[in-house]
Parts: structure tokens; C-alpha cells; sequence
């Protein structure tokens, strides 16, 4: 594909969203871009791609972008409880690794929050800190940080350890553990005591309801990935969007829960990549 038809097929892909929901009741909103997704508490949705963050509202509609400078690659991102600002992980090609960043929205202005080699940026529910994974030789360590910028502290020690995300709480850290043979468990870290406890054996990506009753989490099931949903109470996961058996290029990861909670976001492949939605319950 020559470099015109390229871009006519972004142009084409992110024009596509809130169309009807497919047979599983899954709906695109923002197609054309690969990255997790962040559902702000003003109902925003963004993303990060390339030297951008698209964003638009839940419908797929209204939809813009931010270019921060300097220019780098925008991975992973999330937002500030009032849904002003978001943090992201920005890769600077001049030095070869990812850093924390700043942008306010959606004005666009943008600050270097962290000069560590860090990713997975997650901002705690009642806005005092940051959790995130640090990258050191061969390991990853879990973090957190206050939101105003301050000391560092290591909740997790050197492991194949990332994907921090927060409790409702905000007492808790839940992160992904990877084990040998590609296997994933989800454990969660005490911010106070640095006590860790085993949640679900075999899981990845989590993502906590907004008033705690669901633990939204993805689950490799053959070559593909599901979004499965775990009870709170009872422990009990049921699957919530899954990828068809014989398609192995679908699969659904990176569950984002709506300010309500009555809808989940997700990074996935079907006929497009980009980001989808799904009605809960």
C-alpha cells in the first residue's frame, strides 16, 4: 500500500464509529488506531497512536486530536479523575526509551511528569498518585508516585511485572504477572503495607468497576483473547466479549470501564482494529 492510499484508509477508518452493534452486541467508536484506551469522567474517550492522541466522545462522534511536542510515539495513557489532564508513556526516538508525559485537555499543552524509563501510567481514583511500571535491566519493578510530582516508591520488586491499575479505593494496586509458558496471573499490592495477594490465576489487563463490583480482566483462550468479568462477591468470571473460535486474529484486551460503569471500552481486531464498546450488564 503506497503512502497516499495509507492515509485515505486511516482518514477512512477513524471517519467509521457508532455505527449498530454487531451480533455480540459489541460497537466500534474509534476505528483505525492500536493502543488502549482511557473513558474520561466528562465521557471522553482516548487513545494513543503513532505521534497522536485521538480522542472522541462515546458515540463515536465528536472526535479531534492532540499532537504533543516535542514529537515521539504515544503508547499508553490514562486520565486525571477530573478528566482534564492525561498522563502518557512517550517514546523519544533521540534517546531510545519511554518516559512519562503530561498534556493538558484540551489545550494540548505538554510537560515531562517523569524522567525515568516508565510505561503503564494509571492515576489513582482520588487523584493523589500515579502508579506505573518502571523498566530496569531485564525486569520490570511496579511504582507509584504522587500525582504533584515527588519520591518514588516501589511496590513490587524487580519481575515480569506491569499493566498497573488501581482499586476504587484507591488502597490498592492490581498489576499482571507473567509467567513462564505465556501464562498471566493477576496479583494485587497494598499501597500502605506492601502486602500482595494472588487474585486470579489466570488473567491479565484488570480493570475495576467504578464502585467495585465487577473486576473486568483478559483471558488468552487458544490463539485469541476474551474480556471476562469477575463478581466481586462471589469470585465467579463469566465471559463478556469473546473472539470466535476459528478467527484467530480477533481477540478483545486493555477492558476500560465507563464513568458509570455501564459500558466497557476495549482495544480489539475484528474486521478493523481500533477501539470498540460493549453495554453492561
Amino acid at each position: 500500500m503506497n503512502r497516499v492510499a495509507f492515509i485515505l484508509f486511516i482518514f477512512f477508518v477513524l471517519g467509521c464509529g457508532g455505527e449498530e452493534p454487531e451480533a455480540d452486541g459489541v460497537i466500534p467508536v474509534l476505528l483505525g488506531v492500536s493502543g488502549e484506551p482511557s473513558w474520561s469522567s466528562k465521557d471522553v474517550i482516548a487513545v494513543g497512536f503513532g505521534p497522536y492522541i485521538y480522542y472522541c466522545d462515546p458515540y463515536g462522534k465528536n472526535k479531534g486530536d492532540i499532537k504533543p511536542e516535542p514529537k515521539m510515539e504515544v503508547y499508553d495513557l490514562n486520565w486525571s479523575p477530573d478528566g482534564e489532564t492525561i498522563i502518557y508513556e512517550g517514546y523519544e526516538w533521540t534517546e531510545n526509551k519511554t518516559k512519562l508525559y503530561k498534556v493538558e485537555f484540551p489545550g494540548g499543552r505538554t510537560s515531562l511528569f517523569l524522567d525515568q524509563h516508565a510505561g503503564d501510567p494509571a492515576w489513582s481514583p482520588d487523584g493523589k498518585y500515579i502508579a506505573y511500571t518502571k523498566f530496569v535491566t531485564h525486569a520490570e519493578i511496579i511504582c507509584i508516585v504522587p500525582a504533584a510530582g515527588g519520591e518514588t516508591i516501589e511496590l513490587v520488586p524487580p519481575g515480569d511485572v506491569l499493566d498497573p491499575e488501581w482499586s476504587p479505593d484507591s488502597e490498592n494496586v492490581f498489576y499482571t504477572k507473567r509467567l513462564p509458558g505465556h501464562r498471566f496471573e493477576i496479583w494485587a499490592v497494598n499501597i500502605k503495607d506492601k502486602k500482595k495477594k494472588k487474585f486470579v490465576t489466570e488473567g491479565m489487563d484488570p480493570a475495576w468497576h467504578p464502585f467495585g463490583e465487577r473486576l473486568a480482566f483478559v483471558k488468552q483462550v487458544g490463539e485469541g483473547y476474551d474480556i471476562y468479568l469477575m463478581d466481586a462477591a462471589t469470585g465467579r468470571a463469566t465471559k463478556f466479549v469473546g473472539t470466535p473460535r476459528g478467527e484467530n486474529e480477533w481477540w478483545a484486551v486493555d477492558p476500560k470501564w465507563s464513568p458509570k460503569g455501564d459500558w466497557i471500552a476495549f482495544h480489539g481486531i475484528r474486521e478493523y482494529f481500533g477501539v470498540y464498546k460493549k453495554k453492561f450488564p
